[in-house]
């Protein structure tokens, strides 16, 4: 048996009025995430994916940061509990002044939606997909001439 608190992962941040939001960031605490690697050596969890998810912040003068998608298992042959904490996915993180909404998140377990804010029981081969939600733009965006630069 093991127990393990791994996830401070983060969506992205909202834009700023003179910078892009932050991407997969822990904000406003800024928590670092525990490397993949870590997570691995000392408990028996296999990602199969970590990654920002491109074109997940909202437009807008300045871009919203990116969320990311973080897919895992369990190397087990028994069952298994996990947390699943599926607050604040449905709902875009909003722009302001003009600038668009980030994408929503998601939370998937073997593809499937999971809208609970308990403890689940998994299966060994069950895998766990975080869509994490980007953060929402700054501004109107600027819109690109023909030639695809800045008019």
């Amino acid at each position: 048996p093991f127990i393990t608190a791994m996830f401070t992962y983060a969506g992205g941040v909202g834009a700023r009025a003179t910078k892009p939001g932050l991407n997969a960031c822990s904000y406003p605490t800024g928590v670092a995430a525990v490397p993949i690697e870590v997570v691995e050596a000392s408990a028996p969890i296999r990602f199969a994916t970590k990654a920002l998810r491109e074109g997940s912040g909202g437009a807008g003068a300045q871009t919203g940061g990116l969320g990311q998608t973080i897919e895992f298992s369990v190397d087990t042959t028994r069952e298994w509990e996990l947390n699943a904490v599926t607050s604040r996915l449905s709902h875009a993180p909003e722009g302001i002044f003009g600038g668009e909404a980030g994408e929503t998140g998601s939370f998937l377990v073997n593809g499937e939606p999971v809208r609970t804010q308990a403890r689940i029981t998994l299966r060994p081969d069950d895998v766990v997909t975080l869509q994490l939600p980007g953060g929402g733009g700054y501004g109107e965006p600027v819109a690109a001439g023909a030639d695809g630069s800045a008019s």
